[in-house]
C-alpha cells in the first residue's frame, strides 16, 4: 500500500483547519473574505516574480551562455524558500506527535513530514517559480532542458529536506 492515502488525509486535516479557523471566530465572513483577498494578491505576485525568473532565465540563455543567470535564479529561490516560512509562519502546523501515536511506519511517517513540506504555500510558490525558470532553459536552449530539469528537481527535493530541516530545529 502506498502513501497516497496518507498524504490525501494530510491535505483533508489541512483544509478542515482552514475551515475551523473560519468558523470559530465571529467575524468569519470577513476573515474568509481577507483569506480570498491575500489568495489573489499572492497568486499574482507569485505569477509575476515566475513570469520575471522566466524571462531572467529565457534571456541569459537565448542570447549567452545563461548558466550564471539560472544559478542567480536557483540561489533566489533556495533563499527565499528557507527564510519566507520563517518570516511569515506560514508552514504547515500539524502536530506528527500527534500523527505518531498511529501505527504508521518510519518510512510513511517520513513521507507524510514531506508531503507537509511541498504542501506549504511557500512551497508550492517557490516551485511555481523552478518551473518559470525551467520553462526558460525549455525555450532558450531546448537540447539543455533535460538537464536542466535534472538539476532543478535535485534542487528542489534538497531545498525541501534543508527546509524542513530547519523548521523542525525551529520548532523545538
Amino acid at each position: 500500500m502506498t502513501g497516497v492515502p496518507h498524504i490525501r488525509l494530510l491535505a483533508w486535516a489541512r483544509w478542515q483547519s482552514l475551515i475551523n479557523s473560519i468558523a470559530n471566530k465571529k467575524r468569519r465572513w470577513q476573515d474568509l473574505a481577507g483569506k480570498i483577498v491575500i489568495t489573489i494578491f499572492g497568486s499574482i505576485l507569485t505569477l509575476g516574480a515566475a513570469l520575471a525568473f522566466g524571462v531572467m532565465v529565457y534571456s541569459g540563455y537565448s542570447t549567452r551562455g545563461g548558466a550564471g543567470t539560472l544559478g542567480v535564479a536557483l540561489g533566489i529561490v533556495f533563499w527565499m524558500w528557507q527564510f519566507l516560512p520563517v518570516i511569515t509562519a506560514a508552514s504547515m502546523h500539524i502536530e506528527f506527535s500527534e500523527i505518531a501515536r498511529y501505527p504508521i511506519s518510519f518510512p510513511r511517517f517520513c513521507l507524510l513530514e514531506l508531503s507537509a513540506g511541498v504542501l506549504d504555500p511557500v512551497a508550492l510558490v517557490c516551485l511555481t517559480w523552478l518551473a518559470a525558470c525551467w520553462i526558460g532553459v525549455l525555450l532558450g536552449r531546448p537540447p539543455l532542458a533535460l538537464r536542466a530539469a535534472l538539476m532543478i528537481l535535485a534542487m528542489a527535493a534538497v531545498t525541501l529536506l534543508i527546509n524542513r530541516l530547519i523548521l523542525d530545529y525551529l520548532e523545538r
